[in-house]
């Protein structure tokens, strides 16, 4: 069974931003914890509403999927996002990085040596977060055979997909070949990442 990551986008009610606002995972969902038995959750300004928005991880007893749901404080729109992760054992953690209004998401998987990270950024028009980029990275087998980096900018086309040999010698991974090629831009939110995921996956 295909493990899968679903991010839903679920609008929260804004009585007083004073008050504060709440955050809850929807019935039937508990928190998920990382290793160290805290939770994987996220607290930042997506959106630019100068309001904190919130990332609550959290899975059903006895599943193995985890879903993220994204609460955006200025949306009014509700969308169920899936996105799928190719294994079928929890990933090491969620990793998140909010930089000059780009919120990064990372995951990694067996041991680490299967990793992504998805960037998305709000847009206004779309009053949604519109993905601007995704990266991919296998550290290969044993051998390090099938080792490769990619990295997609979806606001200018650019693709780039790096593989990787081990160097015996040198005990290091080298450049084995490199492709680049321009895709044509395509505009990705976190409402129709479900079916343009495998846009973003594509090697070719």
């Amino acid at each position: 069974m295909k493990f899968i990551l679903l991010i839903m986008l679920i609008a929260q009610s804004i009585f007083s931003q004073s008050k504060g606002l709440k955050f809850n995972l929807p019935k039937g969902y508990v928190p998920y914890l990382n290793f160290d038995g805290k939770s994987n959750d996220f607290s930042g300004d997506l959106d630019g509403d100068n309001v904190k928005d919130k990332i609550l991880v959290g899975t059903k007893k006895g599943d193995n999927q985890l879903f993220a749901f994204v609460y955006l404080t200025s949306n009014a729109k509700k969308g169920v996002v899936p996105s799928q992760v190719l294994y079928d054992w929890h990933p090491m953690g969620f990793e998140y990085k909010l930089k000059n209004k780009v919120i990064s998401i990372s995951s990694c998987f067996g041991n680490g040596r299967f990793c992504k990270t998805i960037r998305f950024r709000y847009d206004g028009e779309e009053k949604d977060l519109k993905v601007i980029g995704y990266d991919e990275e296998s550290f290969g087998n044993a051998a390090h055979e099938g080792a490769y980096k990619s990295s997609y900018n979806l606001l200018t086309g650019d693709y780039e997909y790096t593989e990787y040999t081990f160097n015996e010698k040198k005990q290091d991974d080298e450049v084995k070949s490199t492709k680049k090629k321009k895709r044509k831009p395509t505009v990705i939110t976190l409402s129709n990442l479900k079916e343009n995921l495998k846009i973003l996956e594509s090697q070719d």
